[in-house]
């Protein structure tokens, strides 16, 4: 009997141990089952195929009514036309979102728990850098798409590291991400997950991969930057190999896939944490930045192009090889720079309203005025701050080579302004041509881009009360003498001194900016004044001296004219900014010349508030 009772036992135990394991097993094959049905990338291929099932769909073989027909085939394309112009029209972006939340929520049953699986939120070391980045970037937008910009300005991502007591580049690496996570410990409903969720499928299977959250960020981002530095994986795998091995314990060479740079404030920042992880994605993401425009697809005979977004908001200049050593994209984002005055434009520096307020009284004057200085220190916002005081009433007429990228009208919508492109279809002479005929009073030239762009400049300062462009000339010397450069081969001119005469005449003061550590500043303020009395360059001494021969030193005076040895102009220096250490210096006020203008152009007590102006700058002792 006891030997029964023992079997039946053992027999007991066996059975729970045979059921356990089956239920284990069936546990587990169903936690996998789960883990592959919410596995990120398959939702991404399941949203693939719905979406090229439905623009695909032949609804004719369905016996469907006429009117089921003509609405599915209207829905089929709508869809087709969000998935062609998504990554250009945000209408359209949201309206994909929508059709792939609805999936994800009705169709493939993303719920509260099994969203987890997708995106471990309850399990932050678990979360890749990305998805806590785009996370963090979704709390802080409240809606107006100002996420990065927090992240940047409160939390550290701008800020530049010293290295051995080198300052070091601009880097974003995961360890600034997971840092930035811990200090916020943010939160997130449901419904907030399934939003992140869906934008990051939309953007790695319609929009631009990793670079579409900042493509859509607005008030920080000035430009992204796709593919600049590692190499180029399909090309050099055996210089890999090579680099790879020489490397002092690297373990694998840098790729143009890993290359995505933000630029901000004029500063390349280098977001380490991302990988377009293919170089077929790389490749895919410049595609789509020009899938919407009519300039056709990157070729071996077309490698380059340059375009505006549909909405005019991103000028997008792409390339690939053979034409660049890799495929590489840049997007200038217009809609990313805030509507600031010429005092926020230098609140970076050091009792910086100075500069401003010089800048404002020269604006008002009447004077033409150029903004220099090198790429990205901010020549185009400091000329919206500029605009901004432009004397009201003034019709504003704009002329840009390409891009139309400072968007008068959106800044001042009151004002009674028109931008004109110059293009291939219309030259220079063609839209000089045309502007004379729209009474415009104070000309702007976006940039000078070309001798043909200089000396289009030129003929406006004829003809406007005022002119106002900007360029990348180092100084102003350099600036004149590129001027009469344009005016020798462009506008006909056989004697370089006639034509620097008129580079002169048309250029009256050269507001030089610059950037140093993330800081941009108004280096220094110069005015071209005209010394067109050629006789005074000569003493009396020379001329009635005893010994002198007059007709030998008249005929030599001439000589030197022609050889262009007595300068038609004079640089003078209103006021200079040192970045090291913060200080502004008064040298000159402007010339008489400058001040019979403004008495003219201003009225009364305008006039009066510039000249005390310049008077208080004179006087201040700290100033000297």
């Amino acid at each position: 009997m006891e030997i029964l009772i023992n079997i039946c036992v053992i027999l007991l135990v066996t059975i729970a141990f045979l059921y356990a394991i089956i239920f284990l097993l069936g546990k587990s094959e169903v936690q996998e089952e789960k883990s592959v049905k919410f596995n990120y990338r398959t939702l991404c291929q399941d949203v693939q195929k719905m979406i090229n099932e439905h623009v695909g769909a032949n609804v004719m073989g369905l016996g469907l009514s006429a009117q089921q027909v003509k609405n599915q085939e209207k829905q089929r394309l709508a869809v087709s036309s969000y998935v062609r112009t998504c990554c250009s029209d945000p209408g359209s972006r949201e309206a994909l979102k929508g059709i792939i939340r609805t999936y994800l929520t009705s169709e493939r049953d993303v719920n509260e728990k099994n969203i987890l699986i997708t995106i471990p939120f309850n399990n932050p070391n678990a979360m890749t850098a990305r998805q806590m980045a785009e996370a963090l970037i979704y709390r802080l937008d409240e809606g107006r798409d100002i996420g990065f910009a927090k992240l940047y300005e409160q939390y550290g991502w701008g800020q530049t590291k010293i290295v051995d007591g080198v300052e070091a580049p601009y880097v974003i690496d995961e360890e600034t991400v997971r840092r930035t996570w811990n200090e916020m410990c943010p939160e997130f409903s449901y419904a907030e997950r399934i939003n992140i969720l869906t934008q990051m499928i939309y953007s790695d299977c319609f929009g631009l991969g990793i670079a579409d959250i900042f493509n859509q960020q607005k008030g920080s981002i000035e430009e992204y930057q796709i593919g600049l530095s590692g190499l180029p994986g399909q090309n050099y795998r055996y210089q890999d190999e090579v680099l790879t091995l020489a490397s002092e314990g690297k373990t694998a060479a840098e790729y143009s896939k890993d290359a995505f740079y933000v630029v901000v404030k004029g500063n390349a920042v280098r977001m380490k944490y991302l990988s377009f992880e293919t170089d077929d994605e790389l490749q895919r993401v410049i595609r789509n930045l020009i899938k919407d425009s009519s300039a056709g697809e990157l070729t071996v005979q077309q490698p380059e192009i340059v375009v505006e977004s549909a909405d005019g908001a991103r000028r997008i200049s792409v390339s690939r090889p053979p034409h660049s050593d890799a495929w590489v994209g840049f997007v200038r984002k217009f809609d990313s720079i805030s509507k600031i005055t010429l005092r926020d434009w230098c609140a970076g520096m050091k009792d910086g309203n100075y500069m401003a307020d010089a800048v404002g009284q020269i604006v008002r004057s009447g004077a033409n005025i150029a903004f220099t200085g090198e790429m990205a220190s901010g020549k185009t916002t400091l000329f919206r701050g500029a605009l901004m005081d432009i004397k009201d009433g003034l019709a504003i007429r704009v002329v840009e080579d390409g891009s139309l990228e400072l968007n008068v009208r959106k800044f001042l919508p009151g004002r009674n302004s028109l931008a004109l492109r110059v293009t291939e279809q219309t030259p220079e002479s063609e839209v000089l041509a045309f502007i004379r005929k729209t009474t415009g009073q104070c000309f702007c030239v976006g940039e000078i881009t070309s001798l043909a762009m200089a000396n289009l400049c030129m003929n406006l300062c004829k003809i406007s009360q005022q002119t106002l462009f900007s360029a990348h000339y180092a100084t102003t010397d350099a600036m004149v003498a590129d001027f009469t450069n344009a005016k020798l081969c462009i506008g006909n001119y056989t004697n370089e001194k006639l034509a620097e005469m008129e580079a002169v005449s048309s250029l009256q003061f050269n507001v030089h900016v610059a950037k140093n550590q993330g800081i941009r500043y108004i280096e220094r303020i110069d005015e071209v004044i005209p010394k067109f009395d050629f006789e005074s360059e000569f003493s009396a001494d020379e001329v009635t001296g005893a010994n002198a021969d007059v007709e030998l030193v008249q005929g030599v005076r001439e000589v030197r004219k022609q050889l262009g040895k007595i300068r038609s102009y004079e640089v003078r220096t209103l006021m200079t900014y040192d970045v090291t250490t913060g200080k502004t210096t008064f040298y000159n006020t402007p010339s008489n010349k400058i001040f019979e203008k403004a008495k003219w152009y201003m009225s009364g007590e305008q006039f009066e508030e510039f000249d005390q102006f310049f008077k208080a700058l004179a006087e201040n002792e700290d100033l000297k």
